[in-house]
């Protein structure tokens, strides 16, 4: 397959703005789970749910740059629940653990193949902001709107 990508360097905030964000971003209370790993673009995937319903929830981008508060307060979620189920012959049930988080975002999809070929679409929050609180309950923001040039509309414009 062709490479069709931009090199790094050339890409603006609108120009990967309106890639990321095709539909229209509005906000949203999911809960995430802590598991998470980097996609071959860098971008952080946390597996979350909203509504008690799975989905994946995408830092991407510049955004992704500044994940680093979340990673840090999803790993020490693991690592008190580990200190707290070290005397219990439970085994640790990430499904459990869940930071409520407020984000903004747009909604994609994907497909996944299984072993037996059949493809299942995949939902997916591509979150352009997010808050988290501090040790004294304020909220710090995180990640910036979509930036959107005269020449790329949005779909509200159309």
């Amino acid at each position: 397959m062709p490479q069709r990508r931009k090199p790094e360097m050339q890409h603006i905030p609108a120009y990967e703005d309106a890639g990321l964000f095709k539909n229209t971003v509005a906000p949203f209370s999911v809960e995430l789970v802590p598991q998470t790993h980097r996609n071959t673009r860098q971008d952080l995937v946390v597996r979350g749910f909203l509504n008690h319903r799975e989905i994946s929830v995408i830092f991407a981008g510049r955004r992704a740059k500044q994940v680093m508060p979340l990673e840090a307060r999803l790993s020490s979620m693991i690592l008190q629940a580990r200190h707290y189920a070290n005397g219990t012959k439970n085994a640790l049930d990430l499904d459990h653990l869940r930071l409520p988080l407020w984000v903004e975002g747009a909604w994609r999809y994907s497909f996944l193949r299984d072993t037996s070929g059949w493809e299942t679409r995949v939902y997916q929050l591509m979150v352009a902001r997010w808050r988290l609180p501090d040790a004294r309950g304020n909220f710090e923001y995180f990640g910036m709107a979509p930036v959107f040039s005269a020449k790329m509309p949005t779909k509200s414009a159309l």
